[in-house]
């Protein structure tokens, strides 16, 4: 592999927040603090409500199929913390496209990596969850259902919720 590939992934690794470039000295993963945490959770709070209300307005059947196939992994529930952050990661990401709104979806992307690297750096100190697929399981049913309003509400509730866990953590 050359060069050129390996920089452009520097490029927008630092582009993301998630190293910082010192010319001259190196590159580094940047720090995790509770000051990240609360403007990712700030930002996340607006957006994914928003996903949410969209992805129940636009959701259409195969986006209801995919809606059950997801459902039945959850019901299965995940095997490890790891698998749980994977799930957690593809039920967000499957909202944000259907929200048919790719700049919408990019951006909340960008802010679930950091709060996915969030989760790494602290689920050795997290508590075991109660429900860890409860509020999926919920905003999935919600979409299906065309709901928007459900689906926003519940997924402020598991953004804010998250945080309280993640700031606890911290």
């Amino acid at each position: 592999m050359g060069r050129t590939p390996v920089r452009e992934a520097l490029r927008r690794l630092a582009l993301e927040g998630l190293i910082v470039v010192y010319p001259r000295r190196g590159t580094f993963a940047s720090s995790v603090n509770i000051t990240s945490l609360s403007d990712i959770a700030d930002v996340r709070a607006q957006l994914e409500p928003h996903a949410a209300e969209r992805a129940a307005r636009l959701a259409d059947a195969g986006d209801r199929r995919e809606i059950e196939a997801l459902l039945a992994e959850l019901a299965d529930g995940p095997a490890s913390q790891t698998s749980l952050i994977e799930l957690d990661a593809r039920v967000h990401r499957f909202v944000h496209r259907c929200s048919r709104n790719p700049y919408l979806a990019r951006d909340l992307d960008r802010y679930l990596n950091m709060s996915i690297r969030i989760w790494y750096v602290t689920f050795d100190r997290l508590p075991p969850m109660r429900d860890p697929v409860g509020e999926h399981r919920a905003l999935l049913q919600a979409i299906a259902g065309a709901d928007p309003e459900a689906a926003r509400r519940i997924a402020l509730e598991h953004v804010l919720a998250f945080a309280r866990q993640m700031r606890a953590a911290l």
